[in-house]
């Protein structure tokens, strides 16, 4: 009988193997989908006699299960000396039953149960020994209870129990040795209590409580090592108090704040470090005070303050750098003041400004590079002068400035000669004097225009259609 020393070896039959003298027996993917028609955990046919004895010695069973979605339950093997259960069970997502227990001796867990979502019952302690838990229950949606303590030896927490959405009670504090925070608890919506502290180790925090919207208290200070904190805590509804400083090396704030809407005080300064403001901090309908300087290196303005509709003071200078501005200032009522410069590198402006009532002067130039004027200025019903010139690249222009009675008429030149729709561009406009529109005679605009205004000339909103 032949002698082998690591199982990996075995292609064919098992038991034509003396495996008694293996002095670390090695279950590394085993049973996995890839081998499973040459040792099938269910027939003796393909295992030595005792094996389960055998497996007592082995250490590593990383993968040994990976992918056999035919399984059912857990198999009932003697893992109590395993250091190695990274992947053990991923992707066995017709498991059921509960997890009894991890060995003490374990260290790596990473993606142990990863997408187990049909497990059940709680999550049982996590060893002392464990450094690695990345996507240790990812999507195992199906686990209830609290969460176990997390080791202080722990320095991996990414995706940790990500879309554990039955899990309740409050999150246990996060060891100091942790440096990654990368979608944690992303989506775990029945967790209650506070937010713990955050270690100084940290780098990543995207996505870290990112819809969880029964957490309570306040938002603890953000270590500085941080440069990450996309979606960190969107849609987390029931937080109150006050945002804390933003770290000078943070350099994603996408959908930060998103939807904290019991959010208070003011706006803390945004680092230089910042290029993207997506949504960073849209519905925080309760945030005061103004909005702090935007920095030179942000390129994406879309949805960053809408609804923040307490928000007071003027808008800051948009940098050049931004080319994105849909819906950037929408529904925020409280803005005063004048409208700053559109830089030329923006292409959208949908909804940019929509239903700011308290803005006041004129309304900038339209940069050539934006493509979209969709409810640009609706609502704007404090705005003044007159309507600027539309560059050549327009191609919509539906209630772009719908509600701005206050603007004058005059002479408005339309360079673009594919606006495609022009509903309730000037809709109630009815006590402005007259404008001329201009465009391209025959133009896609022209007929647009046309049959907006029901033929060259509406008496109601005051309007004349000429052409060049």
């Amino acid at each position: 009988m032949a002698t082998v020393t690591n199982i990996i070896h075995i292609n064919n039959v098992v038991k034509d193997y003396d495996i008694t003298s293996v002095p670390a027996f090695n279950m590394y993917g085993f049973f996995n989908y890839t081998n499973r028609t040459n040792h099938d955990i269910n027939s003796s046919q393909y295992l030595p006699e005792n094996f389960n004895v055998y497996t007592t010695t082995a250490k590593q069973w990383s993968s040994a299960f990976y992918n056999r979605t035919d399984l059912t339950s857990i198999p009932n093997y003697n893992m109590e000396n395993t250091v190695n259960m990274s992947n053990t069970f991923s992707n066995c997502y017709k498991l059921t039953g509960s997890i009894s227990n991890i060995p003490n001796s374990v260290t790596n867990m990473a993606n142990t149960f990863y997408e187990c979502r049909n497990l059940t019952g709680n999550i049982p302690n996590i060893p002392n020994s464990v450094t690695d838990m990345h996507r240790t229950f990812h999507n195992c949606t199906n686990l209830i209870g609290s969460i176990p303590n997390i080791p202080n030896s722990v320095t991996s927490m990414y995706s940790t129990f990500k879309n554990c959405c039955n899990l309740t009670g409050n999150i246990p504090n996060i060891p100091n040795s942790v440096t990654s925070m990368y979608s944690t608890f992303y989506n775990c919506t029945n967790l209650t209590g506070n937010i713990p502290n955050i270690p100084n180790s940290v780098t990543n925090m995207s996505g870290t409580f990112s819809d969880c919207y029964n957490l309570t208290g306040s938002i603890p200070n953000i270590p500085n090592s941080v440069t990450s904190m996309y979606s960190t805590f969107y849609n987390c509804t029931n937080l109150i108090g006050s945002i804390p400083n933003i770290p000078d090396s943070v350099i994603s704030i996408f959908n930060t704040f998103c939807g904290c809407y019991n959010l208070t005080g003011n706006i803390p300064n945004i680092p230089n470090s910042v290029t993207g403001m997506y949504r960073t901090f849209a519905y925080c309908s309760n945030l005061t005070g103004s909005i702090p300087n935007i920095p030179d290196s942000v390129t994406n303005m879309c949805q960053t303050f809408q609804g923040c509709s307490n928000l007071t003071g003027t808008i800051p200078n948009i940098p050049d750098s931004v080319t994105n501005m849909y819906e950037t200032f929408k529904n925020c009522c409280n803005l005063t003041g004048n409208i700053p410069n559109i830089p030329n590198g923006v292409t959208s402006m949908y909804s940019t400004f929509l239903n700011c009532s308290n803005l006041t002067g004129s309304i900038p130039n339209i940069p050539n590079s934006v493509t979209d004027l969709r409810s640009t200025f609706s609502g704007c019903s404090n705005l003044t002068g007159g309507i600027p010139n539309i560059p050549n690249g327009i191609t919509n222009m539906y209630q772009t400035f719908a509600n701005c009675y206050n603007l004058t008429g005059g002479d408005m030149y339309i360079f673009s000669n594919k606006v495609s729709t022009a509903i309730s561009c000037f809709y109630n406009r009815n006590n402005a004097s007259m404008l001329n529109i201009y465009c391209y005679e025959n133009s896609t605009t022209y007929n647009s225009f046309n049959r907006y205004l029901g033929g060259t000339s509406n008496a109601s909103l005051n309007i004349q259609l000429k052409t060049f």
